[in-house]
This record gives C-alpha cells, structure tokens and sequence, in this order.
C-alpha cells in the first residue's frame, strides 16, 4: 500500500469518527453514529495492519483479542443507568482518576 494511499484512508476513518460524535450528540441518530464508528474504526484496523505487513498480524490479533475481552466484560457489568462509569472504564486512564 502506498504513503498516500494509506494517508487517506486514515483521512476518512478520522472523518468518520467526527460524524460518529456528530450522530451520538443527537438520541435519534445514536445508532447511525455507533455503525459510522464502527465502519472507521473496522478501516483504520484493516489499513494498519496492511501497512504492517505479515510479520506482525499476530500482535495485533493478541491485542485486539485481549481489548476486546476487556470491553466485552465492562460491558456486561456496568449497567446502561452508569454512562459514566462505562466511559471511564473503556478510556482506562480515567478510571485511575480520584472522583
């Protein structure tokens, strides 16, 4: 893949992320706004490990494998009610915080 393919392919998966947010501020289009993160996201995973290359598909399989179990358990135990406490268990840095 070349330089300036991949730069703007990270281009649009930044813009998708913008309009994720612009869709999420709005309860109506929520779920339009969590498919464009999604579809950014899944892009900027795919151009990243093309530009990788072979030698280090396995790492970021683990990490990817690793997060996701993370996620997938904060999930399923902070309730819907806690937004907040979600959100400072998926950025991590913040959960360290004092309240």
């Amino acid at each position: 893949m070349s330089y300036n393919l991949s730069n703007l392919l990270y281009l649009i998966t930044i813009v998708s992320f913008i309009l994720a947010l612009r869709f999420l501020s709005n309860p109506a289009h929520a779920r339009r706004g969590n498919q464009i993160g999604a579809a950014g996201m899944v892009l900027a995973i795919v151009v990243t490990w093309v530009k990788v290359g072979s030698t280090s598909w396995w790492a970021i399989a683990i990490a990817m494998l690793i997060g996701g179990g993370f996620g997938a358990v904060a999930a399923r135990r902070v309730r819907m009610t806690a937004m907040r406490r979600w959100w400072r268990c998926s950025t991590g840095s913040a959960a360290a915080l004092p309240r």
